[in-house]
């Protein structure tokens, strides 16, 4: 089953409380999206809360340079 939440990204919410003023709630890998004109919150999550599948955690940027730079003093190159 194919939930187009999780699986496609299509917006859970959406909200515009004035013309200059809307924003968007939607899940990316493991996490929920919160994003407006003044600010994007990440909060991780571990299940849709949509069809409550079980999310997978899905490595940033971050993580990756987290491991590299972890491995490089391991190996004393920092």
């Amino acid at each position: 089953m194919s939930c187009k939440y999780c699986e496609k990204k299509e917006y859970i919410v959406t909200f515009e409380e004035s013309k200059d003023f809307e924003g968007y709630v939607w899940v990316e890998g493991n996490d929920l999206v919160v994003d407006n004109d003044y600010q994007r919150t990440l909060v991780e999550i571990n299940y849709c809360p949509m069809c409550g599948v079980k999310l997978e955690k899905e490595a940033s940027i971050m993580d990756v340079i987290n491991a590299e730079l972890n491995e490089r003093v391991k190996r004393n190159e920092l």
